[in-house]
């Protein structure tokens, strides 16, 4: 019986501040295999951005919590899920010095995304930096994180 494989076109989507800095290592470190795209503002229309037509997976990185991130990742899942794309999704929680507000949108928001998909990366950012050498700078902290997310998403993928 003949073999017929099938590559599928990764898109890697950063959105938000988090979201692109997540996209931005994944690419520049990682070399993920894809097409890499930053969404830093509203979408009005998803099905008339190329990335999202041509795609056959989504990798969507944000930051929850905040504005951009958490509101234009669940509108973009739920597009993908309608649209019959493989989804995976990968996120950040607050730090509890951001606020009670931003972690109760965050908790929200990840209410929302685990509903539309079983593949989901979540770096709670409180705890990594619980985890850590306080003496590190932060971006050495958080390319930590972005390594996990990297293993995680190459087990998805």
């Amino acid at each position: 019986m003949e073999q017929i494989s099938i590559k599928l076109t990764h898109t890697f989507v950063g959105i938000g501040g988090a979201g692109k800095k997540i996209v931005l290592y994944l690419n520049e470190t990682e070399k993920l295999q894809g097409n890499y795209v930053e969404v830093d503002e509203y979408i009005t229309n998803l099905f008339e951005t190329s990335w999202f037509s041509t795609a056959d997976s989504l990798i969507l990185c944000a930051g929850l919590g905040k504005n951009i991130g958490t509101s234009e990742i669940v509108k973009i899942a739920k597009q993908a899920t309608n649209a019959g794309k493989k989804l995976i999704l990968c996120v950040t929680l607050p730090f509890s010095f951001e606020g009670r507000s931003k972690m109760v949108k965050a908790e929200e928001a990840l209410t929302t995304l685990k509903k539309l998909t079983n593949h989901i990366v979540i770096l709670n950012n409180e705890e990594l930096y619980s985890d850590l050498n306080k003496n590190e700078p932060m971006y050495d902290i958080f390319k930590k994180g972005y390594g996990t997310i990297a293993k995680e998403i190459q087990k998805l993928l």
